[in-house]
């Protein structure tokens, strides 16, 4: 099982790698690696929390309303979030790299960070939700692949933020005022 949180060791290692790449590198790696990765968990945790609904029976079903909001939130979450990264943040990165000074600025960059809080504080509720509930042993069986797609998908997106906020996003702003 991954850990969902960045060790210190983990974050220096990162940043030594990092910072003897490219932003353009940086930002295929994050779209190649953090982005497939959720484009293909997603749908699976989706698929989790469904079975948890549909194993769960009629008496306890209207507690796991939320569950089933949380699971919305955070498909149309990520969805949002990567196409913005990928169509508009990601290709003016590049263009400011190749020396091209793209139109528009990189002013998204705070709200993609806030982004990244609210995507890992869903799947943290979706998996308070899942284990507080009483539910019943034949929905149980459901849960731990749930929770071990959760844990992927959580570390990935420590990891995913970590790049972007401490290494991707400060250089490509730096990088932004020189062009300008």
């Amino acid at each position: 099982m991954p850990e969902t949180e960045l060790t210190p060791a983990r974050m220096e290692s990162l940043r030594r790698y990092w910072r003897e790449r490219s932003l353009t590198e940086l930002a295929d790696y994050i779209e190649v690696h953090y982005h497939a990765r959720a484009k293909a968990l997603v749908p699976e945790i989706v698929k989790e929390i469904e079975a948890i609904l549909n194993a769960t029976p009629e008496d306890i079903r209207d507690a796991m309303v939320p569950l089933q909001h949380l699971r919305i939130m955070l498909t149309e979450d990520m969805e949002k979030h990567t196409r913005e990264e990928e169509e508009v943040l990601f290709p003016y990165i590049r263009s400011l790299e190749s020396g091209v000074t793209p139109d528009g600025t990189l002013g998204s960059i705070g709200r993609i960070h806030n982004e990244h809080d609210q995507i890992v504080d869903t799947l943290v509720r979706i998996k308070l939700k899942s284990t507080l509930c009483r539910l019943p042993e034949s929905t149980c069986e459901y849960c731990r692949p749930l929770y071990d797609r959760l844990a992927v998908l959580l570390a990935d997106l420590h990891e995913h933020a970590f790049l972007e906020d401490d290494i991707l996003f400060p250089e490509a702003l730096e990088l932004e005022k020189e062009r300008r």
